[in-house]
């Protein structure tokens, strides 16, 4: 019930009071009130989850997001710890200059533009993909 009341016991009997006045001055039907108000509140509940998308499957989602990236933080975690250096030093010196290496934008784009003609003639921008360039 969406008016606002108090329940009080008065001669044996629930009543229900209202700002405008009493709804139950008989004590036979103060039982339909309370059946009506736990209906009510029942309804109200089923109606929040509903709405909230807790019935459709939101619950599951979020738990089956967090168990991916649980997931994924267990597996970075595993490789940062068994990540080491390369045996073969030319190899990993050749990667570290790599890693460090960089360029500008300006240059990639001179680059792109550059593709079929003055780098890779044999390029079509409609037939290869960045795999084939690189």
């Amino acid at each position: 019930m969406t008016t606002a009341g108090i329940f009080f016991i008065n001669a044996n009997f629930w009543h229900w009071t209202s700002p405008i006045g009493p709804l139950v001055s008989d004590p036979h039907d103060a039982g339909l009130v309370q059946i009506v108000i736990v209906a009510d509140a029942i309804f109200n509940t089923l109606s929040a989850l509903l709405l909230s998308g807790a019935l459709a499957g939101a619950v599951g989602g979020a738990l089956k997001k967090q168990r991916a990236e649980q997931k994924r933080t267990a597996k970075r975690e595993h490789g940062i710890v068994s990540h080491g250096p390369c045996e073969d030093l030319g190899w990993q010196a050749k990667g570290e200059e790599l890693a460090h290496r960089g360029f500008s934008l300006a240059k990639l784009l001179e680059f792109y533009h550059g593709l079929g003609t003055k780098h890779m003639e044999h390029y079509q921008a409609n037939v290869h993909t960045t795999l084939d360039v690189v």
